[in-house]
């Protein structure tokens, strides 16, 4: 087993660790975006949503300290959208009562038929995450055409119409497409295992 992937294969465990800065440094790079882009999706002001994800942030540093992983629990990504939800229907819930026009600034409200709505984008989003990290890690492994050729396939670009915009030979997209295809997949479901299959449960 390389290090890279024991690294992997820890960053959770090892970022309840309050004294490893790094790996707190590298859990915030592979959720950041997502926290933002969800919180985004739900409060248009820029600096409220700025605040509002170190909110996030903060709060899951603090509750991971205190959260252990077990099996048939709740997985960590569910918790952590279950963090970034409340703590946006929190700031929702607040806005309602205060006597100013910030409610301008919401997006979703909080009635309780809008909760599927909201599930269902943070879902789309994570999915979203998972494939752009997946993408920039395909990005460092290849070189020259390899990516172009994949990400124009997927946008549904024929073989004739890749080949005269690269100026490359049919064979050749055949080739990159598919050998990046497979490192994508495979990316895909790396990301899956190291950042969704976690489980978490309460200390006793």
């Amino acid at each position: 087993m390389s290090e890279a992937w024991r690294t992997r294969q820890t960053l959770i465990h090892r970022a309840k660790d309050p004294r490893d800065g790094q790996a707190w440094e590298d859990f915030v790079s592979y959720y950041k975006d997502f926290i933002s882009i969800v919180i985004a999706r739900m409060i248009r002001n820029c600096h409220t949503r700025e605040d509002m994800s170190q909110e996030v942030l903060v709060k899951v540093w603090k509750s991971l300290q205190n959260m252990e992983m077990g099996k048939n629990n709740a997985k960590f990504r569910t918790w952590l959208s279950t963090i970034i939800k409340n703590t946006v229907l929190n700031f929702l819930e607040r806005e309602k009562h205060r006597k100013t026009s910030d409610l301008e600034q919401v997006i979703m409200t909080i009635e309780p038929e809008k909760q599927s709505e909201i599930e269902v984008m943070i879902e789309e989003e994570w999915e979203k995450n998972v494939t752009n990290l997946a993408l920039d890690r395909v990005r460092a492994a290849f070189s020259g055409h390899a990516v172009d050729v994949f990400i124009m396939s997927v946008e549904g670009k024929t073989t004739e119409e890749i080949c005269e915009i690269l100026n490359v030979k049919p064979n050749t997209v055949y080739v990159l497409k598919n050998r990046v295809k497979s490192r994508f997949l495979e990316e895909i479901k790396q990301l899956r295992q190291d950042l969704e299959n976690f489980s978490l449960k309460k200390e006793k």
